[in-house]
This record gives structure tokens, C-alpha cells and sequence, in this order.
């Protein structure tokens, strides 16, 4: 069937990045395969039109980052009053629009005090299941910890990386201002730099 009516969003996956929602789009289309199943990804940074256009079309599997997400239900082009499943990279306030019978599963690479209580708020009777300690660092990680005031931060990035003579490197922001600020200021010191935002 071409109605939405007849394919109304049953599952939605939300992911903190655009980049973690194609990868599980992606595995779901695999997964689906060989089903009748219909599914989607939304994530910000491109013209809605082609996404809108597909949700039209009906889905039952809605992958999402947030901000795109909470786009689509504003434009009311996605509707989650028949959502039975929500699978959270990072838990959000998103659940605020879904049933509340449903069954939620919350993953999180770390699991912080203020996660378990949102999880505890959002879930009935949960189970924790962890597969490692508690923010634990892979042995192949390597950790230093620099102390600097605000102004020192770029100064110090450029200098570890002239030290250990790094060819690449991921730099981790906290905004996309402070991203983009730290991309044009290594680009003025002769370095090619790229903001993933």
C-alpha cells in the first residue's frame, strides 16, 4: 500500500549524530531486506523536502537524530502515536511524544548517575546489563590530562599536535561555535582541518 496510514511509524532508533544514523539506517534496510518492512533516516543538515517526501510515503522504522526528529514532528510530517518500540543511542526528550506502553531500550557508552535516573524516570521494572567497568578506558587508549585556562586551549592542541607529530586527528568540541572557531583557527596555522558538525 502507498498510504502512510497503512505504514505508520512502529519503531524509532534515535541517534545523537547524523553520521551514527546512516550507519544503523543503513544495517536496517540489510536487515529488512526481505520483509515488507519500510524505513527511514532523517538527520538535519540537508533540504527536508526529499525526507518529507518519504514519510509521506509511510515508514515503520524511523531512524532520527533529535533536532531533525523534533523538525519533523513540528511540521507534523512525522507522527509516533503508534510507535510500540524506541531504541536510544542517548536518552532524550523525544519519549515525551511516544505511547507509554511501549518497550524502550536505552544504550549509552557511558552511564553516568543523571542517565541511570533518566532511565529510571522513563522505564518500568529496568534490567542493566553492562558489558564493561563503569567508563572504563580500552588498554589501547593512550590518556593525558592538561590543565589550561579558556585563552590557552588552541595553543595547547596546536602544540600537541606539532609534538607528537600526529598526521590526523579527531578534536572533540562541545558546540558547533566552538567547532567551527577551532577548525579556522588551525586552518590559519597551515593545517587542513574539517568541522563535523
Amino acid at each position: 500500500s502507498v498510504s502512510p496510514a497503512r505504514h505508520p511509524v512502529q519503531t524509532l532508533e534515535l541517534l545523537p549524530t547524523r553520521e551514527l544514523a546512516v550507519q544503523v539506517a543503513d544495517q536496517v534496510k540489510q536487515y529488512a531486506k526481505y520483509t515488507d518492512l519500510r524505513s527511514a533516516v532523517v538527520f538535519g543538515g540537508m533540504d527536508m523536502k526529499p525526507q518529507v517526501a518519504e514519510l509521506r510515503r509511510g515508514v515503520e522504522v524511523l531512524v532520527a537524530t533529535p533536532g531533525r526528529l523534533l523538525d519533523h514532528i513540528e511540521a507534523k510530517t512525522a507522527v509516533l502515536n503508534q510507535v510500540e518500540y524506541v531504541v536510544l543511542d542517548e536518552a532524550d526528550r523525544i519519549l515525551n511524544y511516544v505511547p507509554k506502553s511501549r518497550t524502550t531500550l536505552l544504550f549509552s557508552a557511558t552511564f553516568a548517575p543523571e542517565i541511570k535516573r533518566l532511565a529510571e524516570s522513563y522505564l518500568q521494572n529496568p534490567v542493566f546489563i553492562e558489558v564493561a567497568r563503569p567508563n572504563a578506558t580500552a588498554a589501547t587508549v593512550e590518556q593525558h590530562f592538561y590543565l589550561l585556562d579558556e585563552d590557552d586551549k588552541r595553543r595547547a592542541i596546536r602544540q600537541v599536535l606539532k609534538d607528537k607529530e600526529l598526521r590526523q586527528a579527531f578534536v572533540f568540541c562541545n558546540s558547533k561555535l566552538g567547532t567551527a572557531l577551532l577548525a579556522r583557527a588551525l586552518e590559519r596555522d597551515g593545517l587542513t582541518t574539517t568541522a563535523l558538525r
